[in-house]
């Protein structure tokens, strides 16, 4: 009987890895900028509106002119849901976008660690996130924990076998480097 070879594996901390990659957290301080901006402006439309009702309160009840002046408020107020609305799907698709380019250059920069290093197999890890839940929770709903545990790859990672570190070194440097 022949035994089967020595299977190197090795596992790459997802959280960690997005939280110190130099591309992420520069497109995390665009997204926040530009939120930041956006915001500054519904707030100034929120100023614009209570001031219009405002002027609404000092009208003759059942005019023209007040009921003019509801009439824009109401379009105002309606155009700035529907602004903040596309704004907020706007963030939610382009934080996945981010997301979905950091995972796949994450994807290829693992592939090449592993075959330069000689990993053979190469798991993400995420670990942490059931200590997690059990620190923030009294009482941690069955469900969450449940999915968090069958959905975990890994379950104990020596530190050796745990090449994060030299995929976020990789990955930087491949940005800074404008690769």
């Amino acid at each position: 009987i022949q035994s089967a070879p020595s299977t190197a594996v090795a596992v790459v901390n997802l959280e960690q890895l997005r939280a110190a990659i130099n591309e992420c957290r520069e497109e995390e301080r665009r997204l926040r900028s530009e939120s930041d901006r956006l915001s500054a402006e519904f707030e100034q439309r929120d100023q614009e509106l209570k001031l219009l009702s405002e002027a609404i309160n000092e009208l003759q009840p059942g005019s023209d002119a007040r009921r003019n002046k509801l009439i824009e408020g109401l379009r105002m107020q309606a155009s700035a849901e529907a602004e903040m609305q596309a704004w907020r799907a706007w963030i939610t698709r382009e934080k996945g976008r981010v997301l979905q380019v950091m995972f796949l250059k994450a994807q290829e920069t693992v592939r090449q660690v592993a075959v330069r290093d000689g990993w053979d197999v190469v798991l993400w890890d995420h670990e942490g996130n059931i200590a997690l839940l059990f620190e923030t929770q009294q009482a941690p709903d069955y469900e969450v924990v449940n999915n968090e545990a069958l959905g975990r790859a890994v379950v104990y990672t020596s530190p050796r076998a745990d090449i994060t570190q030299l995929v976020i070194d990789a990955m930087n440097n491949a940005f800074d480097t404008g690769g």
